[in-house]
């Protein structure tokens, strides 16, 4: 099972191509990196995730810090199950750049394989902060998260989310689910955050402006604040 393609490499591809002088050595080099690299995504496309992975692995074994080769690693272990080794390679990927999505995502979606929801929707949001192309697969990712935790800790009835590629809807979805998290109040603070985002995202549209403040009008006025709760419903 395929449970992450948004960062395979074909997408994002930052292995490093020098168009300056480069020593023959490392032009030789260079090309047995691209060569093995081309043949582990053809095999990571075909879900042959084991022959993905010894096939990056060698890869990375010409340059450890190349980040696209161990984000694409750490994709193949996600799929073949090797979480511990998950956590180890995102907090590698972290460390060699903090501004990219790739590392935040694939730890998040290792703990929502391993049940612990509050801290996948954490890395989720984190990923979000640090990426603007390819927000609707981490977003929908993140409903999915969101879903399961309400379920777990909740007796609500909560539908499972239809699976769609309209940003606008899945952002209303957030929103809408935002409204039952922030009836726990020990999860105030992930729907807050969530809410940011949402509004961060879109912020000139006026449907999930509207919804916003309606989910945040009911918060407050739930928390018995009721001036900011008129506040809020008279913008």
């Amino acid at each position: 099972m395929n449970v992450v393609k948004t960062f395979s490499s074909d997408l994002n591809s930052t292995t490093s191509k020098d168009t300056d002088y480069m020593d023959p050595l490392k032009q030789d080099e260079q090309k047995i990196i691209l060569d093995l690299k081309k043949k582990a995504d053809k095999a990571f496309k075909k879900n042959e995730f084991e022959k993905a992975y010894n096939l990056y692995n060698q890869a990375l074994q010409f340059n450890q810090n190349d980040y696209d080769l161990n984000s694409c690693l750490t994709g193949a272990a996600l799929n073949l199950g090797r979480i511990d080794e998950v956590f180890s390679k995102t907090d590698i990927l972290i460390d060699l750049d903090s501004s990219k999505a790739q590392g935040y995502y694939l730890k998040g979606v290792a703990y929502d394989l391993i049940f612990k929801f509050d801290l996948a929707i954490d890395f989720f949001l984190k990923a979000l902060d640090n990426e603007e192309e390819n927000i609707n697969i981490i977003v929908k990712n993140l409903i999915k998260t969101v879903v399961k935790f309400i379920k777990k800790d909740d007796s609500a009835q909560i539908e499972d989310p239809v699976d769609t590629n309209d940003t606008i809807e899945n952002l209303l979805k957030l929103t809408e689910l935002c409204d039952t998290l922030l009836r726990k109040s020990s999860n105030n603070e992930l729907a807050i955050r969530i809410l940011k985002f949402v509004q961060k995202a879109e912020p000139e549209n006026y449907t999930i402006k509207t919804e916003l403040l309606l989910v945040l009008g009911k918060f407050f006025k739930n928390q018995r604040n009721f001036d900011k709760a008129i506040l809020t419903y008279e913008e």
